[in-house]
């Protein structure tokens, strides 16, 4: 028999919280947890801004697509039959993507502004569309630019989620827990 589809999918922009949120979604509901990024880092052994460097986005963006679809049909081991999968930032701009997630569960849209995204962000140096060509870092007020333009681009992909949820001056944990009661799960 074939399991329940009961996967849930966090969107939104860089620094929106979907692997913190995801992972404290996956404790609590004894789910397997997946990263996409931290998939593909592991499948291609190298880093996201190592393949966006070395190979350009849209080498990224296929295999980000390939490691999507065999996530998806991967078997989950959780006890519960969940997943919970973090999306990339811009997963969702792939009409294949789309298809793919709404077919197998619910997405969670995590809301957050950009100017808050980019003070979590602003020390990090692993984000290749939030840096210069050259690898370079951002200056903070560059990064909160930069993520209102791919907000702009993305914002009709990530309102397409069943669930939207506002990540501004709340714990992962208490986001995790309002989306498990949003989405009508006995925890």
């Amino acid at each position: 028999m074939p399991r329940q589809k009961r996967d849930i999918f966090l969107t939104g922009i860089s620094g929106s919280g979907k692997s913190s949120v995801g992972r404290n979604l996956a404790r609590i509901l004894n789910a397997n947890f997946y990263d996409l990024d931290s998939v593909i880092e592991s499948n291609q052994n190298m880093s996201v801004i190592e393949i966006f460097l070395k190979r350009g986005e849209r080498h990224f963006r296929k295999v980000e697509r390939t490691t999507l679809q065999k996530l998806i049909k991967k078997n989950t081991t959780a006890t519960t039959g969940v997943r919970v999968i973090a999306l990339g930032g811009g997963t969702l701009v792939s009409a294949e993507n789309r298809k793919l997630v709404n077919g197998c569960g619910a997405l969670v849209y995590l809301k957050i502004s950009c100017a808050d995204a980019a003070k979590r962000l602003s020390h990090t140096r692993n984000r290749p569309l939030l840096m210069k060509n050259s690898g370079e870092p951002l200056s903070q007020n560059a990064i909160t630019q930069r993520l209102r333009g791919q907000l702009r681009a993305r914002l009709s992909h990530y309102q397409e989620a069943g669930l939207r949820i506002s990540t501004s001056k709340k714990s992962t944990l208490k986001i995790a827990k309002e989306i498990i009661r949003r989405l009508g799960f006995a925890k």
